[in-house]
């Protein structure tokens, strides 16, 4: 019986040893994978932590600047889509197809505010594409710019776009 007792002793001390071997391995594991996901630039679960002021007033002004938002990208995909369909009316009347001017206003309507630098090339490319000389293009940019269906706001007008004017100037006239 003393040797059963021993015996039982003895292999439960193995088994302690070998649960303590197992944990002491599965930690090192634990620590190693920590490791390489932090060489890989990558973060533990554990590690992360995410701030949001998820206050009643935050909330309402987070939701208040993404409607703004939307409303201006609302409204200018509005304006491309007015001097699309316009263009589109004429076309099936057979007028004009798609011209040069529509798609320099459809460009300029845009909900992206477009530099200077950005006009003058679509204005350079149109140009290329279509086979426009100088004259053309001036004509071309004064079309797309100005709304002349309000001559009283055209000095406004001219005086607002005068920086890209200033770069068409030197063109001769016929």
């Amino acid at each position: 019986m003393q040797s059963e007792l021993l015996n039982f002793k003895n292999t439960a001390k193995n088994r302690l040893e070998n649960d303590e071997v197992a944990a002491a391995a599965d930690a090192a594991s634990k620590k190693a994978k920590k490791g390489q996901l932090a060489a890989a630039g990558g973060a533990d679960e554990e590690e992360v932590e995410w701030f949001t002021d998820t206050s009643k007033e935050a909330a309402e002004l987070r939701q208040a600047a993404e409607i703004e938002e939307m409303k201006r990208s609302a409204a200018a995909a509005k304006g491309v889509e007015a001097i699309l369909a316009a263009a589109a009316a004429k076309e099936k009347a057979g007028t004009e197809r798609e011209s040069p001017v529509v798609s320099l206003k459809a460009f300029l309507a845009s909900p992206v505010e477009r530099s200077e630098a950005e006009i003058l090339s679509e204005l350079k490319i149109l140009q290329l594409a279509r086979s426009l000389d100088e004259v053309q293009k001036v004509h071309l940019l004064v079309q797309a710019l100005f709304d002349t269906s309000k001559p009283k706001t055209l000095p406004a007008q001219v005086k607002k776009h005068a920086s890209i004017l200033k770069h068409v100037r030197h063109t001769p006239c016929r």
